[in-house]
């Protein structure tokens, strides 16, 4: 290890996978602390890598991957589980070639819009290229198991930090894909968010993270059918501030007329216009729904029908049109 960490470090790199497959956790550990070790003294100091084209020469790139493969087989490992999210956070935080601190930063923010935003400054201060399609599925991937293990361990606490860090970092990954032109991927990861709101008691958030789905992911099959969820989940927890808010952004991407009628209700909720209320509205849904009878998705339909007989009950009997 002292002489030639590049031999010491291929070796108990292999060593440690070998072991890992007969459940020899200790040993493991030990080699994999050990390869550490050697890889360490490699990346401060390019001259221990190894002879160019030897079996044990490592470059850049290698030990760059291999580094955080040995502290992500490490965080594994550990059965606390304060110990694992501080390896798990400082892996990553290697591997991106950014401060603790700056991932730290992103506790200052609680709601979706603000959280994707310094998401994306972050994500913006990685210095890592990342330009290689195997990079970037290790980068992705990583940050995915991060968040996923950070919130795991918030044992569903809806004041936790290692929760709200969670969700912070898969705001991280949300960016990461859009910049790296893998928009599946981040649809995915804002859906993955909205679900890790409401588990953790924040339904009211998840209806938020509407608006990024307006805002960066419409062309996606599924966004309109999510959003008219966010609108109707909205109206049924009676929060017609933010249901109007999600309307109206809304109504810049989408030029359907149960949108603009939808809104209308809403509005004329908020004034407490009883009388348009208790005798127009539901004969004006039926206009809308025979104008709209040939691309109304019958989704979206149902979900409306849900958001009126909320917010129409108090008014008059309301009977769903989509049966």
């Amino acid at each position: 290890m002292q002489k030639d960490p590049a031999v010491a470090a291929t070796v108990m790199w292999n060593i440690a996978k070998d072991i890992a497959e007969h459940g020899d956790n200790t040993t493991t550990r030990s080699a994999l602390e050990g390869a550490l070790e050697c890889m360490e003294r490699m990346n401060a100091d390019k001259s221990l890598r190894g002879a160019k084209g030897t079996p044990a020469s490592w470059t850049a790139r290698s030990l760059l991957k291999t580094m955080l493969e040995c502290r992500m087989a490490l965080a594994r490992l550990e059965t606390d589980k304060e110990k694992t999210a501080t390896i798990y956070v400082g892996a990553l935080c290697e591997f991106l070639g950014i401060e603790q601190e700056s991932i730290n930063s992103l506790k200052r923010y609680s709601d979706p819009i603000s959280l994707d935003a310094a998401a994306s400054t972050l994500n913006g201060l990685i210095p890592r290229k990342f330009a290689n399609t195997e990079d970037i599925d290790q980068a992705t991937s990583t940050i995915e198991e991060v968040a996923s293990g950070l919130l795991s361990f918030s044992d569903g606490q809806r004041n936790s930090q290692t929760a709200h860090m969670g969700i912070a970092l898969f705001f991280l990954l949300h960016t990461f894909a859009i910049t790296k032109g893998l928009p599946d991927t981040a649809f995915k990861t804002i859906l993955v968010i909205g679900q890790a709101f409401t588990a953790l008691g924040f339904e009211y958030l998840q209806c938020d993270c509407a608006l990024i789905l307006i805002d960066k992911h419409w062309q996606q099959n599924a966004a309109k059918s999510t959003v008219a969820r966010a609108i109707t989940r909205s109206l049924v927890m009676g929060d017609l501030v933010r249901t109007r808010n999600i309307l109206d952004k809304a109504k810049e991407r989408w030029s359907e007329s149960w949108i603009e009628y939808l809104a209308k209700v809403v509005d004329q909720s908020i004034d407490a216009d009883t009388h348009w209320l208790e005798f127009d509205a539901r004969d004006e849904w039926l206009s809308v729904c025979a104008a709209a009878s040939m691309s109304l998705d019958i989704t979206i339909r149902s979900l409306v029908d849900t958001c009126l007989s909320v917010i129409l009950a108090d008014y008059t009997f309301y009977t769903p049109i989509s049966g």
